[in-house]
């Protein structure tokens, strides 16, 4: 999808035909485009040398490793659903500011104090800001523009959040040549900036909060009800929450284990006689800039603009997902792991904006919020349950094997997408009877 054919078909002061008082506004649009680009660069400022930080800097033996994604998830999984209630019973805006600040302490911290101590303490900030932004800003745009337009949003956001998370990486991987510590207190700088900024830019115009009338817990209590009776009562709903922790699952293999298998299978050679943090660092950009491609072909192919082309998407990306995932597992060459690992990274990213357009469908706006807490919190659980499992596997038998069943507990998720292909097809012949 070009520029030009987005700004003719969702920027203009127009209203949607299927979303009554929504007017697609630039300033919503712009925003919400804006802050993911900012938050991907600053995240992407410390990706790469993170794992270097905790293991140079901070001495971190593997159990201490473990215990550190151990104490994030958990966080998160604790933390998902009562920041997606506040969202939804009091702010979309107040909770993504929030979060931005409480992400800014956590970074700083993780960056001033190399022990495990102040680690693990980072990582509940970190998991607590995360909770509060997650959901909520999807929810806030969404409501901002309806769900038909946010669907196309979501894509061209996700595109140019690959781009600056490229930039992000080299920035990061610069300054950790000058210290370790340097990235993680830029993050924490450039968070703490674009709260400020939201704090002026931020518009909520069609959100009434949940807690405007009765009582404070009397709108959180009615909050969690409307959520559960949401998820209780479309099918489809309990698919995605399923597939969600199969992906959360599956991920978590693939994230810790890739960097032990490629150096497990190959010398990385010298480059330029530069640092081998840069090696990472061009290998992840190398997947970012092809998920940008995947991204707009995605687009491109109507995955976010009908009701059956998310689901439709999400079965063809996974299934290519499953099979290069496969094919990492068993490759030993340093250009076969390489490839392989960016189109694993593109598909990823790919199938992001897909399946949050896919469960964004339909939901009712006073509980949008925290029904996309409830997923990431299945996300997390899928992390924190199956992911220590994979370790264990990749110790006991091979890094290789690890990757291979994390790999094969991908298929459940195409059966359940499949399922709710057909269940919603069944829908709309139902409603086309009556």
């Amino acid at each position: 999808m070009t520029d030009r054919r987005l700004n003719r078909s969702y920027v203009g002061l127009k209203k949607d035909p299927d979303d009554g008082d929504h007017p697609i506004r630039p300033q919503s649009r712009t925003t919400f485009l804006l802050l993911n680009g900012w938050t991907q660069f600053a995240f992407h400022v410390t990706f790469t040398t993170s794992a270097v930080y905790a293991i140079v800097e901070a001495g971190l033996n593997p159990f201490q490793l473990l215990l550190i994604g151990a104490v994030l998830e958990g966080s998160v999984l604790i933390a998902e659903v009562p920041t997606g209630i506040v969202a939804d019973a009091y702010s979309r805006r107040r909770s993504v500011i929030i979060g931005y600040f409480v992400l800014a302490v956590g970074f700083v911290l993780w960056g001033l104090f190399a022990r495990l101590e102040t680690i693990l303490l980072a990582q509940v900030f970190w998991a607590i800001g995360f909770a509060f932004t997650s959901g909520a800003q999807e929810a806030w745009i969404a409501d901002e523009v309806g769900d038909d337009a946010a669907g196309p949003i979501f894509l061209r956001a996700a595109q140019i959040g690959q781009i600056a998370a490229f930039i992000g990486i080299f920035v990061g991987v610069s300054l950790g040549m000058v210290s370790l510590h340097l990235p993680f207190l830029v993050s924490g700088a450039l968070f703490l900036f674009l709260a400020g900024y939201l704090l002026m830019a931020m518009e909520e115009r069609n959100f009434t909060p949940a807690g405007s009338s009765g009582s404070v817990f009397g709108g959180l209590a009615g909050t969690v009800r409307s959520g559960l009776q949401a998820i209780h009562g479309r099918t489809v709903l309990v698919f995605s929450l399923a597939v969600a922790a199969i992906f959360g699952a599956s991920s978590e293999a693939f994230d810790r284990l890739w960097p032990a298998h490629l150096l497990e299978q190959v010398t990385l050679p010298e480059l330029a006689g530069l640092d081998p943090l840069v090696w990472f660092a061009v290998i992840a950009a190398g997947g970012l800039l092809l998920g940008i491609g995947v991204t707009e072909l995605a687009g491109r192919a109507g995955a976010v603009t009908t009701r059956s082309g998310p689901t439709r998407a999400l079965i063809v990306l996974n299934f290519l997902l499953f099979a290069a995932l496969i094919v990492f597992a068993v490759t030993s060459s340093l250009v076969g792991l390489v490839v392989t690992y960016w189109v694993i990274t593109a598909l990823r990213r790919a199938s992001d904006p897909v399946f949050l357009a896919w469960i964004n469908r339909g939901l009712d706006p006073s509980t949008r919020a925290t029904v996309l807490s409830m997923h990431s919190q299945a996300d997390a659980l899928g992390q924190v349950t199956v992911g220590p499992g994979f370790g264990a596997l990749a110790t006991i038998r091979s890094i290789r094997f690890g990757l291979g069943v994390g790999a094969v507990v991908l298929l459940p998720a195409l059966g359940l997408l499949a399922a709710a292909q057909t269940q919603m097809t069944k829908s709309s012949r139902d409603k086309s009877a009556d």
